[in-house]
């Protein structure tokens, strides 16, 4: 009824506003604008997490990666230096081979980063200590002291040479990279990376040229290093769920990687190793990255410091990060560490979710608390105002006799509603004693007007009885113009006229007195 009679006032006022609406409206507006306001600083923050998180990942893989490298390529320098340190002290012979085999030997088993040590002579000439297939180790070296026949040694366990395995029609050190390079630099040096065909793996040399007291040249140093040990590392690295990391040169040429893949193919006629492209991996997390490398900044060489990166690869997106490793040697390196988003994202949509869950129920929760305040606040008021209204009505018609100012307006639990209705009670009550007041009063005049009119009803009679049997002639005219109302039966006896001849008519028009 209450709704029903709210329903009928607003289409019968469409400008006024029910306090229900003025009361929910509001309050659901500022919940769903918290609610909202809530929900977007969630994800926002959400987001921004990720992005720290990621980050934050992204530095530390890369610098453990960088820590890696730097140890396990400062190794075969170290091994350099102090073969070089030795030969100048004089604790070694270059020119006793197998003294010098015996030491290289020895190194390899203490440095497990080592794949081959070796010492090439100005003559071309050149003694190595390598490791072989399963464990075991190789000694190999020119006959002679210049170049030569190449042959290659079993080492027994003292490190001495045994039999035969292989040789070679011809070698000469002076022609090897390693070498030429070294020399030219007058410094130490790191070769180009290059695939050992027997092992499918690719390896790098660190040479170092050894002079004496003059500044003539006595040889060049130099220490092989196999890349499948970073290879290994970077495959143990846990980069978040489905991370991978990848190292590439400058040129695009793989160096290690993360994934499966190898950075090392065969030729179709099997007789020859070549390194992988990055562009040509069939990894494409590695391909499209690359490119998009290249688009990005042109060249890879451009990219001078460490990037973050955001790219979408196939139907993901992935954090990149981009970090040159040089040093002075003659490595320029790029390492990337890239991190699907899906490893995070996952549970910021399912926090996203949730959230969005809570402030709908909260919002719905919200208004149905809403709508149930706006019906206790307004009840009590529409009540006063419907018996109000009721008795405003009434009084416009001068009839209250059908208003109940008996009734009670019920007083609720709000002080201030409470406080208007009891002045609305008292109000009422003080309007039903005027009422009964006024009853009564009115009741005394009708008695007073009743005995007042019949006394004057018992006046008139007798005046009219003396007024019409008076032997005295009587007329009674009017003030305003003089005319006759009434004359007794004496004036018609007198006069002779009838009585409808001389009512309305002045005495000079009837030519009598009085």
């Amino acid at each position: 009824m209450v709704l029903k009679a709210l329903s009928d006032r607003t289409r019968r006022h469409p400008k006024r506003v029910p306090l229900r609406l003025v009361l929910v409206v509001p309050f659901t507006l500022q919940v769903i604008v918290a609610v909202g306001l809530t929900g977007w600083l969630s994800f926002r923050n959400g987001q921004q997490a990720v992005n720290d998180v990621v980050n934050r990942l992204h530095s530390e893989i890369t610098n453990h990666i960088e820590e890696r490298l730097r140890n396990y390529l400062e190794t075969p320098h170290l091994i350099n230096q102090i073969n070089e340190d030795a030969i100048k002290l004089g604790q070694i012979d270059v020119s006793n081979s197998d003294a010098l085999a015996r030491h290289f030997w020895q190194q390899l088993q203490r440095f497990d980063g080592a794949y081959n040590i070796y010492f090439g002579n100005p003559q071309g000439g050149i003694i190595l200590a390598g490791r072989g297939e399963n464990g075991s180790f190789t000694i190999r070296q020119t006959e002679g002291t210049g170049s030569g026949r190449y042959i290659t040694y079993a080492a027994d366990r003292q490190g001495h040479r045994s039999e035969i395995l292989a040789t070679k029609p011809h070698f000469d050190s002076r022609m090897r990279p390693w070498f030429r390079e070294s020399v030219k630099a007058g410094d130490r040096r790191w070769s180009e990376i290059y695939p050992f065909f027997t092992t499918m793996a690719l390896g790098i040399s660190a040479s170092q040229p050894v002079y004496d007291t003059t500044g003539h040249l006595k040889g060049v140093l130099a220490t092989d290093l196999m890349l499948q040990q970073l290879v290994d590392f970077l495959r143990s690295l846990k980069i978040g769920r489905s991370g991978q990391a990848f190292i590439i040169e400058r040129s695009g040429y793989i160096v290690a990687t993360s994934t499966s893949e190898t950075p090392v193919l065969s030729t179709k006629d099997g007789k020859d190793v070549e390194r992988l492209q990055a562009s040509k991996s069939d990894v494409p997390l590695i391909r499209l990255t690359v490119q998009h490398l290249r688009d990005q900044f042109g060249d890879l060489h451009n990219i001078a410091q460490a990037q973050e990166l955001k790219v979408k690869i196939g139907q993901n997106q992935q954090f990149l990060q981009v970090t040159p490793y040089q040093d002075k040697r003659g490595l320029d390196w790029l390492i990337v560490v890239a991190i699907p988003e899906d490893d995070f994202i996952a549970q910021i949509n399912a926090n996203t979710r949730t959230t969005i869950l809570l402030c709908l129920t909260a919002l719905i929760v919200t208004i149905a608390i809403g709508i149930l305040t706006a019906n206790w606040i307004s009840r009590p008021i529409w009540r006063l105002s419907e018996a109000s209204r009721e008795i405003a009505q009434q009084a416009q018609q001068f009839d209250l006799s059908d208003v109940d100012l008996e009734q009670q307006v019920k007083i609720g639990n709000i002080v201030e509603l409470a406080v208007l209705a009891e002045s609305f009670n008292k109000m009422t009550h003080q309007l039903q004693e005027s009422f009964t007041a006024l009853e009564a009063t009115n009741d005394e005049l009708e008695e007073r007007v009743e005995q007042r009119t019949a006394a004057l009803r018992l006046s008139e009679e007798k005046f009219a009885i003396a007024f019409r049997a008076s032997p005295d002639i009587i007329t009674i005219t009017a003030l305003e113009n003089g005319k006759i109302i009434e004359v007794n039966d004496s004036f018609l006896r007198a006069t002779g006229y009838r009585r409808t001849e001389v009512m309305g008519r002045t005495t000079i028009e009837l030519n009598s007195w009085v």
